[in-house]
């Protein structure tokens, strides 16, 4: 297409050329009264060859015309892609703009569970201290109650050898009471 508007003008200069011979010849008359110059032949001859440039540059303008033409239909055709490719990447990105309103607000909710779970942790933690020094206490406590186990088992044994020293003592307590009855009958039923 260049090079049909290159011949175009170039052609254009010709004929504007060969117009000014033509004009600026000098004017003879033929016998029959028609005007005729030799530059003016000259002229028209340029006139006529830039006239041709013209119109083959005219048939390759036409033929690139025809080659923007089609180029700008896919041109138009690639824009329409291109403005439904927009047109969908817009509403994947309001997608992505819900979606992540959503995990801004699943993350904020996960923060505050977060902070509530730091805080029972600290409570169990705490909870869990009380408790190790409870077990303590009570393994001390548990030391101290069997000790006084051992000491009331021995406690036992001694009532248990003082129960049968005591029944001992009593069973010859009543043979020294039955004794003193028996001896009592015999005094009473005397000489």
């Amino acid at each position: 297409m260049r090079s049909g508007l290159r011949e175009l003008c170039g052609g254009l200069r010709e004929v504007r050329d060969g117009l000014r011979e033509v004009r600026s010849g000098p004017r003879e008359w033929t016998p029959r009264g028609e005007e005729w110059t030799p530059r003016g032949e000259i002229g028209l001859r340029e006139v006529r060859g830039g006239l041709q440039e013209v119109r083959s540059g005219t048939r390759e303008v036409r033929g690139g015309l025809r080659e923007v033409t089609c180029g700008l239909r896919e041109v138009r055709g690639g824009l329409r892609e291109v403005r439904s490719g927009i047109r969908e990447v817009n509403g994947g990105l309001r997608e992505v703009r819900g979606e992540l309103r959503e995990v801004r607000s699943g993350l904020r909710e996960v923060r505050g569970e977060l902070r509530e779970v730091r805080s029972g942790l600290r409570e169990v933690s705490g909870g869990l201290r009380e408790v190790s020094g409870g077990l303590r206490e009570v393994r001390s406590g548990l030391r101290e109650v069997s000790g006084g186990l051992r000491e009331v088992r021995g406690g036992l044994q001694e009532v248990r050898s003082g129960t049968r020293e005591v029944r001992g003592g009593l069973r010859e307590v009543t043979c020294g009471l039955r004794e003193v009855r028996s001896g009592l009958r015999e005094v009473r039923s005397g000489p």
